[in-house]
């Protein structure tokens, strides 16, 4: 199996994958390295003696990290609303791609919809970019038509009372 990174010297890959998203800043955020897009956070990271520890938010590679999770429980969790946690040491090393398909995933869900524009250098990312920014666009749509409806509710009950 290759590895996308080597445990020394991984933020140095990592900053090449995240270096190549658009709008992203790095700070810090309870003793970790912080990468956000605009003001959201989608990746932390933190460098441990013998590797790295990543936590970012997933969804349609979520069954992978759970998959993943069952497997090597000491190195991966999977919560339930999506963040995911991942060491990576000597012993358990990242395959090829992985991390950078994550970090990726994390970012389009995260960034805002302007943002995402700008991100569609390949393929794959557009296509990515698109399902998270459809989703949004439907939960937004169904939020309008509900309040639609109680306002309209609430009209006619005040007119009827006049």
């Amino acid at each position: 199996m290759e590895i996308l990174f080597k445990v020394k010297g991984n933020m140095k890959e990592i900053r090449t994958i995240i270096s190549k998203l658009p709008e992203v800043s790095e700070g810090t955020s309870c003793k970790k390295i912080a990468f956000k897009v605009k003001a959201k956070n989608f990746v932390f990271v933190e460098e441990l003696e013998d590797g790295l520890h990543v936590m970012l938010k997933l969804k349609n590679s979520l069954s992978e990290a759970q998959a993943l999770a069952k497997k090597t429980p000491s190195n991966f969790k999977a919560g339930l609303n999506g963040w995911v946690n991942a060491t990576f040491t000597k012993k358990v090393k990242a395959p090829k791609g992985l991390l950078k398909k994550w970090i990726e995933e994390s970012f389009c869900l995260m960034a805002p919809k302007k943002v995402l524009e700008q991100f569609t250098s390949s393929p794959t990312q557009a296509k990515a970019a698109k399902k998270v920014t459809k989703k949004k666009v439907k939960k937004s749509k169904v939020t309008t038509k509900k309040t639609k409806k109680k306002t309209s509710k609430k009209k006619k009950k005040t007119s009827k009372k006049r």
